[in-house]
């Protein structure tokens, strides 16, 4: 039995008002795609039946409100898959048109939870305390959510929004001073350098938690889901290693004038060694460190940074062993090999399309 498809439209306070199927009362097609730490997005349509009148056509659709939910579930019984949400999104948006050729099409077209967050500005000036933080990243992260989004907003509260306890993960960076920036921006680029993933995920009707995890979004699944040729999973891999901005010396400054500034070199000497001209340096500004563990530390981010890149890249195939939803899952990490080279990828992604004539599934792999 193939996979079967079900949308589920909700209301603004998350009471359910239908269950869409393929099925002449339901949907035509659509496409979503979910993005680690992004809002992600999603796409359904709708034709005319020539059986049916304009006003009728009109008048079932009539079930869409703004920011309503919109859930995409799928089951698979060939595969073993029961029903599962593969996304969960907020409608936005709605376009009708008419033409001679297709008749009356209506789409209705939205983003993920994350928008929540994306909806909001940090309101604090220059290093007030809503502006300026230090600490682990999931505990600053989640403070600028609260207090800018979360309960802690007051009358800017975003409605049913709680924030997950504070477990202090991720790394210590700071301090942070961030002012009248948007609020994902902030929190993705806090994330950036302090690890883990985060997300807004629904928890009942109208009711949205904000969640910190740590490491990765998803699991380590590098020892059982291969890519490779031979297995049949892996489509036109290419595989590259280019060193033309290889950096393998750093010249750190750090506080001081002229002779008197603080100057520390960090090396890979390994790397240099590959070649007789291998040595290839940069110059990295840290004055505002006055630490030499803390000038150290940037050195040794910025020549880790500047390892030689090596990029293996392919289109992944669903094959009943290696089989989205059931083998791996949104944010796991995977292995891929090719001509001996071996890496460990993340699933970034997935964007699933359905329609009259097919429904296909794009997996987006990153490296780890």
């Amino acid at each position: 039995m193939p996979q079967t498809w079900q949308v589920r439209v909700k209301r603004q306070n998350g009471s359910l008002s239908a269950v869409l199927t393929g099925q002449k009362t339901g949907f035509t097609g659509f496409s979503f795609a979910r993005t680690v730490n992004a809002p992600g997005s999603f796409l359904l349509y709708f034709m005319k039946q020539a059986d049916e009148l304009e006003d009728e056509f009109l008048e079932r659709l009539d079930i869409f409100q703004e920011d309503g939910q919109i859930e995409f579930w799928r089951r698979y019984p060939e595969q073993n898959i029961d029903w599962q949400m593969e996304g969960e999104f907020m409608a936005l948006a709605t376009r009708r048109y008419s033409t001679i050729e297709s008749g009356t099409m209506f789409y209705v077209s939205g983003r993920g939870y994350l928008d929540l967050i994306k909806r909001c500005v940090v309101d604090a000036y220059s290093n007030s305390v809503e502006a300026r933080k230090s600490g682990p990243a999931e505990s600053v992260i989640k403070a600028y959510v609260d207090e800018q989004a979360g309960p802690a907003a007051g009358d800017r509260a975003s409605y049913g929004l709680t924030i997950q306890a504070d477990a202090g993960g991720g790394i210590a960076r700071g301090p942070w001073n961030k002012q009248y920036q948007n609020l994902l921006d902030v929190v993705q680029e806090i994330r950036s350098t302090g690890g883990g993933d985060f997300d807004v995920v629904g928890t009942g009707p109208a009711a949205f938690d904000f969640r910190w995890y740590e490491g990765q979004r998803g699991k380590d699944r590098t020892a059982t889901v291969l890519f490779a040729l031979d297995r049949g999973n892996m489509q036109q891999p290419e595989l590259t290693i280019a060193h033309q901005d290889e950096i393998n010396a750093v010249l750190v400054g750090g506080q001081g004038q002229e002779s008197n500034r603080q100057l520390v070199w960090r090396t890979d000497p390994t790397r240099i060694a590959t070649s007789l001209w291998g040595r290839r340096e940069r110059f990295r500004d840290a004055r505002q460190e006055d630490e030499t563990a803390g000038l150290e530390s940037l050195g040794d981010a910025f020549l880790k940074e500047g390892t030689p890149k090596e990029s293996l890249t392919f289109v992944p195939l669903q094959t009943p062993g290696c089989l989205l939803g059931k083998n791996y899952f949104f944010g796991d990490l995977v292995t891929a090999s090719y001509a001996g080279f071996t890496a460990t990828k993340r699933v970034q992604g997935y964007t699933f399309t359905f329609n009259q004539d097919a429904q296909d599934v794009r997996v987006d792999l990153i490296d780890a």
